[in-house]
C-alpha cells in the first residue's frame, strides 16, 4: 500500500515512530547540517567538544551500538530512489587560527544520492566524541545552499520547534500575507479569534510563542498573548504557520495531539487534510492516542476524499513488523473498537 496525503503512525514505545519521522525529514530536506543539529537537540543527544570541553548536539548516536569510530559507516535506504548515508573519515584541514597550519581532522560525510543518477554531498568536521564544534553548529560555511530543486519540509516535535525557525516561519506567514490562514485554525478551538499578529523585538525572539504572538478576540480592545489561551491553541498555532510554510513540501507531526483535548481531534484531523489539500502539503504524524485516531476515523467516516487520502501505519517492535490500513478500513477498525495500536 502506498502513502497517502496524510499518513499516521502508531505503535508502543520503542517501535520506532520518531526514528521513522526523523529518517523522513532527512530525506526531504537532504543533507542539511541544520536539520542534522535539530534532529541532535530535540533527542537531547549531547557530548563534549575537544579542547573546551563544551557540551554540543552529537551525532555519535545516530549510529549502532552509540558507538562513532573511523570508518564507522551508517546507510539507509528511503524509497526506491534515493540513498542517504552517514559515514566517518578523516581528512588533512587547516588550523581554524592558522591556515599554514594542516593537521588531521575527524569528519562525517553525508550524502543524499538518487539511484538515477545525481547526489547532493555535505561534509563538517566533528570531534573525536562524535559532537559538532561549536564554531560549525550555526552556518560555519557548512550550510547547504537551497536549490529550486529541494522540497519544503518541517518537522514539528511534541513541544513546538526552536525559536528560530519559528521566527523564520512567522516572516514567511506575513510576507505571504496568510495570517488569515491562521486564523482559520485557531477558530477551531476558540471561535473568538478574529486576528493574529507578531512582536519584532529582538528581546523577544526566544520567547515568541509565549509573548511574540498575539490573537484578537471578538469583543476585546487589543490582542493577547497566545499562550494566555493554552497549549493546545500554542500547539495549533505551530501546526498551521508549518502548513503556510512547507507549500508542495511536507510536514513531520511527532505526537500530532499533544497538548489538545480529546473532544478537538476531530476539527484537528480535518484542518489538517483540508490544509495539506490546499497547500498540496504531504503529512507525516505520530500519535498514542485512541482518542487522536478516533477524530481520524471521524474524519475518514465523513469524507470518501479522506478515505482515499488517508493511511494508518501500526508499528511493532515484536517482529519488527508494520500493519498498514487504508483510511475506509483504519476507520471500520477503530470504530469496532479494534486495537490498532500494535
Amino acid at each position: 500500500m502506498g502513502l497517502g496525503r496524510v499518513n499516521a503512525f502508531v505503535g508502543r514505545n520503542g517501535a520506532g515512530k520518531t526514528t521513522l519521522l526523523e529518517a523522513l525529514y532527512l530525506f526531504f530536506s537532504g543533507p542539511m547540517l541544520e536539520s542534522i543539529v535539530g534532529i541532535a537537540k530535540r533527542r537531547g543527544e549531547y557530548d563534549k567538544t575537544d579542547g573546551a570541553g563544551w557540551w554540543a548536539p552529537s551525532i555519535r548516536h545516530f549510529f549502532a551500538g552509540h558507538a562513532l569510530t573511523l570508518g564507522s559507516d551508517l546507510i539507509s535506504f528511503l524509497g526506491d530512489d534515493v540513498k542517504v548515508g552517514f559515514s566517518v573519515g578523516e581528512e588533512d584541514m587547516p588550523l581554524k587560527d592558522d591556515y599554514r597550519i594542516v593537521k588531521p581532522t575527524t569528519m562525517c560525510h553525508v550524502s543524499h544520492e538518487k539511484v538515477g543518477g545525481g547526489s547532493i554531498n555535505l561534509s563538517f568536521p566533528i570531534c573525536k566524541s562524535g559532537a559538532i564544534d561549536n564554531d560549525f553548529s550555526g552556518d560555519g560555511g557548512y550550510r547547504r545552499i537551497l536549490t529550486p530543486d529541494d522540497i519544503p519540509v518541517a518537522f514539528v516535535d511534541p513541544d513546538g520547534m526552536e525559536a528560530n525557525a519559528l521566527l523564520r516561519m512567522r516572516d514567511e506567514v506575513v510576507s505571504r500575507g496568510a495570517e488569515h490562514e491562521l486564523v482559520s485554525a485557531l477558530k477551531l478551538l476558540d471561535s473568538r479569534v478574529e486576528s493574529v499578529g507578531f512582536l519584532s523585538a529582538d528581546e523577544k525572539a526566544y520567547k515568541f510563542l509565549v509573548n511574540g504572538t498575539l490573537v484578537g478576540l471578538s469583543g476585546m480592545n487589543g490582542r493577547i498573548p497566545v499562550k494566555t489561551l493554552g497549549d493546545g491553541m500554542r500547539r495549533l498555532l505551530v501546526i498551521a504557520m508549518a502548513m503556510v510554510c512547507v507549500k508542495g513540501g511536507a510536514l513531520i507531526l511527532d505526537e500530532v495531539d499533544s497538548g489538545l483535548h480529546y473532544s478537538a481531534m476531530a476539527s484537528l484531523w480535518n484542518f489538517i487534510f483540508k490544509a495539506a489539500e490546499a497547500n498540496d502539503v504531504q503529512v507525516f504524524a505520530s500519535t498514542h492516542s485512541l482518542d487522536c485516531l478516533r477524530g481520524l476515523a471521524s474524519l475518514c467516516a465523513s469524507s470518501e476524499a479522506a478515505c482515499e487520502a488517508v493511511r494508518l501505519y501500526s508499528l511493532s517492535n515484536i517482529g519488527k513488523r508494520v500493519v498498514s490500513y487504508c483510511g475506509r478500513d483504519m476507520s471500520i477498525a477503530v470504530n469496532s473498537e479494534i486495537e490498532v495500536r500494535a
